[in-house]
């Protein structure tokens, strides 16, 4: 090889180089950018409520406390983090990003019916969620890198849009952590508008 065609080479591949990690930082900040984009957060909402199969789910904690298992009424504990595959844009790579749903005092009311020929449960009495206070539940947004992002959309959304939001992500857990299930009205997502 000439000395030239060496030189061509190392220039090549030094100009190839991302000494700085500029590469990386540009694409984080670019993905940092989308998820704080407003229309971004509302077709996430919508997509959420209206098309799951566009999000993948890891859940990373997961938990329900309170006091549901004999009382009417009371206060449940959630917390609950996952991490969000979303395509937003089938023509790009997916969205990844960070979800947390905490609540501490969340308000919630039961009603049950007792079966007197019925053994199949301990006290022979079946109980159900009537009404859980889903706008207790504080909903927070991150980057892959744990920023917080200004959950804006979210924050402006109607409370029945708000509400469906928390209620897709957190009923089934719900369920399955207090063995009991959600018999309250679902709103319709219809008709709700961001103002």
């Amino acid at each position: 090889m000439k000395n030239k065609e060496i030189v061509k080479l190392i220039n090549e591949e030094i100009s190839n180089f991302d000494f700085l990690g500029n590469d990386s930082y540009a694409k984080e900040q670019e993905l940092s950018s989308l998820i704080q984009n407003e229309d971004f957060q509302k077709q996430f909402i919508i997509d959420s409520i209206t098309k799951p199969e566009k999000i993948k789910q890891s859940v990373s904690d997961a938990r329900v406390g309170g006091d549901w298992q004999n009382n009417e009424s009371g206060n449940l504990r959630v917390e609950y983090n996952t991490d969000i595959t979303y395509v937003y844009d089938q023509s790009k790579p997916p969205v990844t990003f960070s979800l947390a749903f905490d609540g501490y005092n969340v308000s919630f009311t039961t009603k049950s019916t007792t079966d007197v020929g019925d053994y199949t449960t301990p006290d022979n009495t079946d109980r159900w969620f009537d009404y859980i206070e889903w706008s207790d539940i504080q909903v927070s947004i991150y980057t892959t890198g744990g920023d917080t992002i200004d959950f804006l959309a979210f924050k402006k959304a109607p409370t029945k849009l708000k509400d469906l939001f928390i209620r897709t992500y957190l009923e089934r857990l719900i369920e399955n952590k207090t063995e009991q299930s959600i018999e309250q009205k679902k709103d319709n997502v219809n008709g709700v508008q961001y103002q």
